[in-house]
């Protein structure tokens, strides 16, 4: 049981820092296309 909870703890952290690392990703490339809309 305990190793089933340290595995579903784990799979919760790198599905939560992947949606953070996509959002910033994002971000960033709405950014880009909006400085690009500028010049």
């Amino acid at each position: 049981m305990i190793i089933d909870l340290r595995i579903g703890a784990s799979r919760t952290l790198f599905n939560i820092t992947m949606l953070h690392i996509h959002e910033i990703v994002f971000k960033t490339i709405i950014l880009k296309l909006l400085e690009a809309d500028d010049i």
